[in-house]
């Protein structure tokens, strides 16, 4: 994809989230402007800004807290994560590892209050390798916020 098809999508995929989640108001018609970064709105004196999205949190299949692996490597670990809202919104969010990397940006559409399963993989190790990592969801929009650190023990054989 071109950059300035991606500019525009992710300019339309921002500019739906605040609307949806009653953050701003929508931008006028025609070609987007150049993408500044997106400041987080500051509330009044005394008045705490909130969020539809209450929960989010990652775990392992099973609704397992934490994951030790003992076996052939390389092998895939699976994480899987909850996000709750208590009102209709857009959410963007992105997976987040503890070796740095990220996955793309991701949305999930709210209709009503309630939540949605959201799932990634991680494959990785190699003979003889043994570490502990971890993967955690950061919400993007409507307000950032970050879920626990899903933690695995890995102990490939030789």
């Amino acid at each position: 994809m071109s950059n300035k098809f991606l500019l525009i999508l992710t300019s339309i995929l921002i500019s739906l989230a605040l609307v949806s989640c009653g953050r701003g108001e929508a931008p006028p018609p025609g070609p987007p402007q150049e993408m500044m970064p997106l400041e987080p709105e500051v509330p009044p004196p005394g008045q705490q800004q909130s969020s539809p999205v209450t929960d989010v949190r990652v775990y392992f299949p099973g609704n397992q807290p934490s994951f030790t692996y003992n076996g052939q490597c390389p092998t895939t670990i699976t994480f899987v994560g909850d996000i709750t809202v208590d009102s209709s919104c857009t959410v963007t969010y992105k997976w987040v590892r503890s070796d740095g990397a990220q996955g793309p940006v991701e949305t999930e559409v709210f209709s009503a209050a309630g939540a949605k399963q959201v799932s990634t993989t991680w494959k990785l190790g190699g003979s003889g390798w043994s570490t502990t990592q971890w993967e955690r969801i950061d919400i993007l929009t409507p307000l950032p916020r970050q879920s626990n650190e899903a933690t695995f023990t890995l102990n490939c054989n030789p």
